[in-house]
């Protein structure tokens, strides 16, 4: 489900995001998925940032 069906996304929000739009939920559960699976052993001391880019 897309968080922009749930709150609206109103014009500010997407302005200030690169990708023009709020991420879904199905976004950031992919991202935690990843983190606490197998794939991700290696990696450590880092933050990954799910943020369509905002933080740049």
């Amino acid at each position: 489900m897309r968080l922009d069906r749930l709150l609206g996304q109103p014009q500010h929000l997407r302005a200030e995001v690169p990708l023009g739009r709020l991420g879904g939920l199905d976004e950031v559960a992919a991202v935690v998925a990843w983190v606490v699976s197998e794939a991700s052993s290696y990696v450590t001391g880092t933050t990954v940032v799910v943020d369509g880019g905002a933080a740049l």
